[in-house]
């Protein structure tokens, strides 16, 4: 069996005596590191950047342009997500404050779903719920119908 040997480096130890860090491999082992390693020698030519120092420099490109772009899109996203965001909980808290209106308005009968209803004002600031369309002696706030959901939603929004 013939034995390759490797001298890795030399070692110096407390007493002042140099050791070195020997290896020893297999032939059958050195030849096949030594074809792998040529292989990748011959794959060098395909790599995307220099192995030398003769190569050709790497330039980087220019990511400030792309990130200030980017940055820029990236905050008009957010900035609208968020005025969406806004409008639908201003929708959400103007719905909200019309259902407790119409709840704390007197009515005499059980609502059905998808009828529509009005909401008055009386002279003594008391607010009344009517089936009656049109109805002079109060002052009207706004028609609502109520909704499968329990919701009491503004007509003119639909």
């Amino acid at each position: 069996m013939n034995i390759v040997i490797f001298v890795r480096n030399w070692l110096l130890t407390s007493l002042g005596i140099m050791i070195q860090s020997v290896y020893y491999i297999r032939t059958a082992d050195y030849h096949e590191m030594k074809g792998i390693l040529d292989m990748t020698s011959l794959k060098k030519a395909l790599l995307p950047y220099g192995t030398t120092s003769s190569s050709p420099s790497i330039v980087l490109p220019d990511t400030a342009l792309f990130l200030s772009e980017r940055g820029s899109l990236t905050k008009n996203y957010f900035e609208n997500a968020v005025e969406l965001l806004n409008r639908e909980y201003e929708a959400v808290r103007r719905l909200a404050d019309l259902n407790e209106l119409v709840y704390s308005s007197s009515y005499n009968f059980v609502p059905r779903v998808g009828q529509r209803y009005q909401l008055y004002r009386k002279a003594d600031g008391r607010y009344l719920l009517s089936m009656i369309e049109n109805w002079t002696k109060h002052e009207l706030v706004v028609s609502v119908e109520y909704t499968a959901d329990s919701v009491w939603k503004d007509v003119a929004l639909f």
